[in-house]
């Protein structure tokens, strides 16, 4: 029994799911992955069902009953009708909230939000002039990478005065289910309340790109918005490997704006990640074509030796756009946002 369809509970729910475990996930709330695009979050749902996972939204967890032999009965309900379920472990998964009430913070003049979490500015600093905070306790994004940045942030403003300042705009995140939920920035609902009808979308779903259908894995999607200006201001990739291929909006995201350039006639392969023992700088050995049309390269593997042991094979998945079509999108005005998302593995040929 999980208690939670945040992303840990949905990342454990699936994994203890995989190594045989009969699992019920349980969420208060209409939806998986709370705030992340109605698209992924429907996705989700269906994977988990799809691996046997009962997930029980709108639900309401009320109490346990009938404890005796560390198994029991979760009184749940759901609709307005009151029933229980069977369970024999239960995972608590409900988020986080920062421990601050008896700190004594008010009497320096640190203010809390609602949530209890410590109020900073974009340096760090509290409403305390001397006192900055950093990590879980602001509330901010709860990641390690995060907190290790804010800390940084901290200790060149408090110690050295400098006026280093912190936002989590440009910050990607993913929730490593199978897909993954990859995000950078603002969902669609979150930008079109804060910019209206300057807002455009491209949406663009695994199950028409050919070669998430070669390889076997046609399901997914990648999502552009956009905002005023022709600004990137979010983005989301919900497909295998979307924690990799994040990184190319999440670039387009930190510049702030896309590129203005002429629409090509197709995406362009030029550099591919090469395989173990190969030597770096110098141009892959032969031109080849991929199934799409687009010019890829291969060249000949080496052994530790240096010597060739063979051909290899590379196999090419472009995310967003599908290679059958110009890799541009027009996200607003006249400019135009020019983003191929890649993943380029290396085999052996047997």
């Amino acid at each position: 029994m999980i208690l939670g369809g945040g992303p840990t509970g949905c990342e454990l729910g699936q994994a203890f799911a995989r190594l045989g475990s009969e699992v019920t996930l349980v969420e208060l709330s209409a939806g998986l992955l709370a705030g992340e695009e109605p698209e992924a979050q429907r996705l989700i749902a269906d994977r988990l069902r799809a691996e046997s996972v009962e997930v029980r939204l709108a639900t309401e967890a009320l109490r346990v009953a009938d404890v005796a032999g560390g198994s029991g009965r979760l009184v749940i309900e759901q609709g307005g009708t009151e029933s229980s379920l069977p369970f024999d472990h239960i995972l608590v998964a409900t988020g986080r909230r920062p421990e601050t009430a008896d700190l004594g913070l008010e009497a320096v003049g640190v203010q809390l939000d609602d949530h209890g979490a410590v109020k900073v500015d974009a340096t760090m600093r509290t409403t305390a002039t001397r006192v900055f905070a950093a990590g879980d306790v602001t509330g901010s994004l709860p990641f390690t990478h995060v907190a290790g940045h804010q800390g940084r942030t901290v200790v060149a403003n408090a110690l050295f005065h400098a006026r280093r300042s912190f936002t989590t705009g440009a910050v990607p995140w993913v929730t490593f289910t199978d897909p993954e939920v990859a995000r950078v920035g603002l969902t669609e609902e979150q930008a079109r309340r804060r910019f209206g009808d300057e807002v455009a979308v491209a949406h663009h779903d695994y199950d028409d790109l050919d070669r998430a259908v070669t390889v076997g894995l046609p399901y997914g999607f990648a999502k552009l918005v956009g905002g005023p200006h022709g600004k990137l201001v979010g983005a989301t990739v919900a497909a295998p490997a979307g924690g990799e291929a994040i990184a190319g909006p999440r670039h387009a995201r930190r510049r702030g704006r896309c590129d203005r350039r002429p629409e090509p006639s197709g995406p362009r392969l030029s550099h591919l990640r090469r395989g173990p023992g190969s030597r770096g700088g110098r141009p892959p050995a032969r031109p080849v074509a991929d199934a799409g049309g687009a010019p890829v390269h291969a060249a000949g593997a080496r052994s530790a030796s240096g010597g060739r042991t063979g051909p290899v094979a590379l196999t090419v998945a472009a995310a967003v756009p599908d290679a059958r079509s110009a890799a541009t999108w027009r996200l607003g005005g006249d400019r135009e946002c020019s983003i191929l998302l890649l993943r380029a593995d290396v085999r052996r040929v047997s």
